[in-house]
């Protein structure tokens, strides 16, 4: 089985996607990772992963007291989740509390009412409230909007909680629920009566003192709204207000992503990277400018008393404190930040502290050290992270595209790089590799360019640029002598390592690898596929290494490597492409270990039929069919484990969503393989730790890297069993089913034919027919396979 260890990255552009959860001594931290919550405890540098969503969770919501914490997420089997931030499980769970999910949540200070804006559909969006503390799984009340315009803020009034807001891009609603009866207005502000602002509506807050709200625009305005009394639009004039613009104004010359209130401040968190505090009456009091962290996104504040005396701060018009508060930014940093280095005179002291460093782009590709407990992740923004994922720090880091000559790649106080324009990069990767010695890494480009690093120091050891194209993927071979790769037209590209005392036109090869001096040859490229190349792997026969493609084009190819050569170029064996799949699609290549007293030396092939095929490595012909993983789509990504010096294991992963594992050898018995959703859209990657212990998946644009413990001892215990019940559970109708007793009957009429129809002897009832009398069989019951399909039984 898996289990997950660790999440790397989190979902850095949902607004409000991190809060704090320091309280009495604890010192965590809560921040949303892709369909996963993650409660981490950076004194201690552990991890809790609320599981449960399978889709992207879209908002949460932290109580007041910090006890509670709410996620939901946007999709039509939706649900809403509150867990104990404690012990990290969950304690109620509301299925499809919308019919499309819900896009934004809030609970209120008592923590005893959860309010959820629903996702967008046909034009109508609905607001509800539920009292999540009862036995219902049904909202107190439910109503739509007032307006067809999308909102996308849902906020409680902390004083008032019968009293919420919603916010959209033009419009604000503000409701009151009091009396278990939803009722609503649209709160509108004229430029006639209030002079220009511009930008689209943000955030919505209450104030405190007077019941008056605030909305912000991304373009740095402020519209405050002011209570007054209406005997039109309510029936109770004396009890009830309706809130209208009193007055605009632009407090910064940025888009104000994120507000809250604490004590008596408005605090603002804005795309420039600051933090700023302003008074009521919206006076500036403080400012935290030196983060250098990139554009807030979240801000949250811990529980902490104020040290100072009552009246001598923690308030406007005295000394400056605010609890410690906690920022996430779109840059993917998570900070740490002290009031009280608001009174640092060196800007280097008022950064705060880094506390969690995620993707700052989605991931393409991920690759484990061969003999390091190392995790290589590259991220589409041209950067390349090196991971010890045994202590969980980042090792290293290269921006292939940074110039320190350049205003607009300036870095920021945690390494990464202050946005770029989409021009400016030059050097996205693609895919990355590790030698089998550990102490190279090769990184293939979007540009056709593949680099050389070495491991320690992160400089570049050699470059070529051998296609005009993406490289998709890289791969050496088991001694390191050979690095292929092929790019999105169909090039397979061949690179050889070589003393560098030699002359490359010698080419005289003998083997020898040496790691302190060492030169590549870029011995050429060859279009050997018509259409998109699945997979490229080597393997060892006893000639030597050995390298294969499969592509989409239904070919195999084997590629003499001892004839390539910078003179030769690529060579292919004799006699070239084979056929190996009439009707289905490769979609995953891999070599075949040897397993006991198993040495034919084989390769995998996965197809889109959910088949798994066995090849002979010299006759190419198919050696054995069976059922894949039925989980999700059929596996894209093979990878054998090895684990305590044996090879009875193999991990895959689909398109989407899904990875997990299986048994060698093959049976395509369903119980001897499991999945799970390790990720709720596309899997870019996966890899396993040289160990065999640990199973990396990176899930690309939700921008986390998933780290899973594989148990062998689940799967490993039904690896003998030879019970028929699982097979005939596949059947329609299962064991004992019409289908099941006509297949028992056609086997007893082949044992009849076999001896003879005419013979007056006794029946000698074997339970064994001949293999050819297979195709009668499956004829018989419906199934009519090609002769291709025949031809491969009878070699199994």
């Amino acid at each position: 089985g898996l289990n997950i260890q660790w999440i790397f990255g989190f979902s850095k552009n949902i607004v409000g996607g991190v809060h704090t959860l320091t309280k009495n001594g604890r010192n965590a931290l809560f921040c949303i990772s892709a369909h996963s919550g993650i409660i981490y405890d950076y004194e201690y540098r552990t991890q809790t992963v609320l599981q449960g969503h399978c889709d992207y969770i879209s908002c949460c919501a932290v109580s007041k007291d910090k006890r509670w914490i709410v996620t939901a997420d946007a999709s039509t089997d939706s649900i809403l989740v509150v867990w104990d931030s404690l012990s990290g499980a969950p304690v109620k769970t509301l299925f499809s509390p919308h019919p499309h999910g819900v896009l934004s949540i809030d609970i209120s200070d008592d923590a005893l009412f959860i309010c959820t804006l629903s996702v967008p559909h046909e034009g109508k969006q609905e607001i509800a409230i539920w009292a999540w503390t009862k036995e219902s799984d049904s909202p107190i009340v439910r109503e739509n909007l007032l307006t067809k315009e999308k909102h996308h803020e849902i906020k409680f009034n902390p004083v008032k909680q019968s009293e919420i807001s919603t916010t959209g891009n033009k419009n604000v609603c503000f409701w009151d629920w009091e009396g278990l009866k939803l009722e609503g207005y649209m709160a509108k502000v004229s430029k006639a009566d209030f002079g220009h602002y511009s930008g689209k509506f943000t955030s919505t807050v209450f104030f405190s003192n007077s019941g008056n709200a605030l909305t912000a625009t991304d373009d740095g305005f402020v519209i405050v709204w002011g209570n007054q009394f209406s005997n039109v639009l309510l029936d109770d004039p004396n009890d009830r207000h309706v809130k209208m613009a009193s007055k605009v104004i632009r407090l910064v010359d940025c888009s104000i992503n994120t507000m809250t209130t604490i004590n008596d401040y408005l605090a603002i968190g804005c795309a420039d990277g600051a933090i700023r505090y302003f008074d009521f009456s919206l006076r500036l009091e403080a400012w935290f400018e030196d983060l250098a962290a990139g554009p807030i996104m979240s801000l949250s504040f811990s529980n902490q008393k104020c040290p100072y005396p009552e009246g001598e701060g923690g308030g406007p018009g005295m000394h400056f404190w605010v609890p410690d508060f906690m920022v996430g930014t779109s840059d993917s940093f998570i900070v740490g930040v002290e009031s009280s280095c608001y009174d640092e005179v060196s800007p280097d002291n008022r950064r705060g502290t880094l506390l969690v460093q995620g993707m700052a782009d989605h991931i393409s590709d991920i690759c484990c050290h061969p003999t390091k407990t190392l995790v290589a992740m590259c991220c589409y923004d041209g950067s390349l992270q090196i991971w010890d994922y045994d202590m969980k720090l980042l090792m290293n880091l290269r921006e292939f595209n940074s110039r320190s000559n350049s205003n607009s790649l300036n870095k920021t106080s945690f390494g990464s790089t202050k946005h770029r324009p989409a021009e400016n990069i030059k050097l996205r990767p693609q895919c990355i590799s590790f030698d089998p010695h550990g102490d190279v890494i090769a990184i293939g480009f979007t540009s056709g360019d593949i680099k050389f690093l070495s491991t320690s120091s992160f400089e570049d050891v050699a470059a070529f640029s051998p296609s005009a194209d993406p490289i998709v993927h890289l791969k050496f071979s088991p001694s390191g002598l050979y690095l292929a790769a092929y790019d999105s037209t169909n090039h397979v590209i061949i690179l050889k390592r070589m003393d560098e005392t030699k002359n490359i036109e010698e080419e005289e090869f003998d083997g020898s690898i040496s790691t302190s001096k060492s030169i590549y040859a870029y011995l050429g490229r060859a279009i050997t596929h018509s259409a998109p190349i699945t997979g490229i792997e080597f393997g060892i026969r006893e000639s030597g290494e050995v390298l294969i493609s499969v592509g989409e084009d239904r070919n195999c190819v084997e590629y003499d490597l001892s004839e390539c050569s910078v003179k030769n170029g690529v060579k292919i064996n004799y006699p070239g492409a084979t056929r190996i799949e009439l009707t289905a699609r490769p979609t995953a290549l891999v070599w075949h270990p040897h397993i006991g007293e198993d040495i034919e030396d084989r390769f995998i092939i996965a197809n889109d039929e959910f088949k798994i095929k066995e090849f002979n490595a010299d006759s190419k012909q198919c050696r054995k069919t069976t059922l894949a993983p039925t989980f999700g789509g059929p596996p894209n990504k093979l990878l054998t484990l090895k684990y305590n010096g044996s090879s009875n294991h193999y991990a895959y992963s689909t398109a989407e969503r899904i990875v997990g594992l299986g048994c060698l050898p093959l049976t395509g018995d369903p119980t001897q393989v499991m999945g799970l959703v390790a990720h709720p859209g596309r899997i870019t990657s996966i890899c396993v730790s040289n160990d065999g212990r640990f199973l990396f998946t990176a899930g690309g644009t939700d921008l986390t890297c998933g780290m899973f413990s594989i148990d062998y001892t689940i799967l490993g215990s039904k690896v003998n069993e030879q019970s028929l019940s699982s097979f005939l559970d596949l059947l329609e109708g299962g064991p004992g089913g019409e289908l099941h007793r006509d297949i028992v009957d056609y086997f007893y009429l082949c044992q009849l034919r076999n001896q003879g129809e005419n013979i007056m002897e006794d029946r000698a009832i074997t339970g064994r027919i001949p293999v050819e009398e297979i195709s009668s069989l499956v004829r018989a019951i419906g199934f009519y396979p090609t002769e291709e399909e025949i031809e491969n039984w009878l070699m199994k």
